[in-house]
Order: structure tokens, then sequence, then C-alpha cells
């Protein structure tokens, strides 16, 4: 697969969008921690997911929700254990996003689902000309960013990253018709500052 179709070290393509990838592999890839500790008066117990143990043992195929249930333990009233993950490995600059065919930052009104998609370009010249940010700016941290309401009044926005998956119809089609129009006119993103 070509290196702008494939998606990023530790994430997939799920229905047309790139989402975390939840196998124990992809949390390697990621370099995405899990700490578990129990707060139960006498357990206090604390662990950690050895990611790379797992996948050396064959077995990094499995979810992260699976080892977190085979990791409580077997206490009568049940275990109470409360995973915790860092954040930081769960989002992407927009960095990694420029120059790949047909991907789109994403931008969803909650109140409406009225949907725009933007390239990762237009995006970032966007946040570099009001000052807000720059190529190492975050999915996670541009719907915080978006000032203005969409036309039904709400200000509730939800960003995600639309990726055509290669390995279906529907997404090789996506992909040649963006390379098709690559050259065309620029973007308009007014409505979001």
């Amino acid at each position: 697969m070509r290196r702008d179709l494939k998606p990023p070290t530790g994430w997939t393509i799920i229905a047309g969008t790139l989402t975390l990838d939840r196998t124990i592999s992809g949390y390697l890839a990621r370099d995405h921690d899990v700490r578990g500790r129990c707060y139960q008066r006498d357990c206090r117990r604390n662990c950690h997911i050895d990611h790379a143990r797992i996948v050396e043992q064959g077995l990094g195929a499995l979810k992260i929700d699976q080892v977190k249930t085979a990791m409580r333990c077997a206490r009568l009233e049940g275990c109470g254990i409360e995973w915790l993950e860092n954040p930081n490995r769960a989002t992407l600059p927009l960095m990694v996003l420029r120059g790949r065919v047909a991907v789109k930052v994403q931008i969803v009104c909650r109140g409406c689902a009225t949907v725009s998609l933007v390239s990762p370009e237009t995006m970032i010249a966007r946040l570099k000309a009001e000052g807000l940010g720059d190529e190492s700016t975050t999915i996670a941290t541009i719907p915080g960013l978006l000032k203005k309401g969409c036309a039904c009044g709400k200000t509730a926005w939800e960003v995600n990253v639309a990726w055509p998956d290669p390995n279906t119809y529907g997404g090789r089609l996506a992909i040649d018709r963006a390379r098709a129009n690559e050259a065309r006119k620029p973007e308009a993103l007014d409505g979001y500052w």
C-alpha cells in the first residue's frame, strides 16, 4: 500500500474514519501506556499492561478491553480496578495528515450533524492565519479553537479525520476522485472562527 494511503502506525480505518487501533499491537505502536489501580481498602493493587510482552507471545491482535477484563481479580464483590490511559497518545497532530490523498479533517456540528470536510493543509493555513496553532496542533484541540456557531445556532463541534479505505470500493472511488480534483480552487474555511 502506498505511504499516502496507509494510516499512521497505531491507527486504523473504520467506516471511512481514522480511529485508534484498539489492539495490543496498536497500543504498542503508539506507545500508549495503560495502568490500573484498585482503590478498594484491602487491595490497593497496581498493575501495568506490558504491550511488548503480550505482542512477543503472539497475542497482539487481542483488543485492549479483553486484556483489561482478563487482568481483573476474582473477588466475590467484584474487582474494583480502574484503568488509566495516557490521553496524549490518543490524538494526532495535523502534520501527520499533510500530503495524503483524499484525507480530510471532518468538522461535525453536534446540534444538526452538518459536516464540513477540509484538507489538513487548509486547516493548518487557517490556524496559522488566526494565530491559533500550526501543524503541531492536534485533532483533539481543534473543537476548542472553533468559536463561531453553526447555522443551527450551536457551537458544539466534533472533529474527526475522514480517511477513505483503499481496500474498499467506495474508498478507492474517493481516492481516485480526490486525485482528479487536486488542481481545483482552494477550500474556504471562514465559517468557524
